[in-house]
């Protein structure tokens, strides 16, 4: 059974390859900010499951929004072009540059008590590009550095493993006042061949 608080839809047709369109929409919406007066934050669309403290029984799968894309076509060897799930873009049309603050494609945030497997990404794949500079542990990274790791008291190395999980390089990032290590491993993958320390 299906339950549904509003359902849009958009359907082509035609008989003829001749009759396409450019872009076609399930759903459009659209906020338009104009002319004077406070807006306090604009949602081209806003989307929320909520579960009521008046829920007594056990929830299946939560979402708050899902993309998907579902191929469904029976001829053979059609061509595809790309195929996006889910895209975002902040689309500057100024000629000058705004006087921006922080500006986010995807952000995400845990509010309330987390769970023992909180995930802030998941991302399956056989490829991942990241455009840009890459930070773990910290949002204000030295400014040559094109990838920085902060360890904590409680997380203090870089492993790589193997795929039946055999350590074979560690780097020991330490705390405060503690000196750096490296450490490789040989083939049994708990015996260390090769450690540098520097101090």
């Amino acid at each position: 059974a299906q339950l549904v608080g509003a359902y849009a839809e958009g359907v082509h047709d035609a008989g003829a390859t001749a009759g396409g369109v450019t872009n076609m929409y399930g759903m459009y919406g659209l906020s338009s900010v104009q002319d004077k007066g406070t807006v306090g934050t604009s949602y081209g669309g806003f989307f929320n499951t909520n579960i009521l403290s008046t829920r007594t029984v056990d929830t299946g799968v939560t979402k708050g929004v899902q993309g998907e894309v579902t191929i469904d076509a029976n001829t053979a060897d059609l061509s595809y072009g790309e195929m996006i799930a889910v895209m975002a873009v902040i689309d500057n049309n100024e000629g000058a540059v705004p006087d921006f603050g922080d500006q986010f494609l995807f952000r995400g945030d845990y509010q309330g008590t987390r769970g023992p497997d909180a995930w802030g990404l998941y991302v399956e794949g056989d490829k991942h590009y990241l455009g840009s500079r890459l930070f773990l542990g910290t949002t204000t990274a030295d400014a040559d550095s094109i990838m920085q790791v902060m360890g904590t008291d409680a997380e203090r190395y870089v492993r790589f493993k193997t795929s039946n999980d055999e350590s074979r390089f560690d780097f020991y990032i330490g705390g405060t006042g503690n000196a750096s290590r490296f450490d490789m491993y040989t083939a049994d993958g708990t015996t260390k061949n090769v450690q540098i320390s520097s101090g």
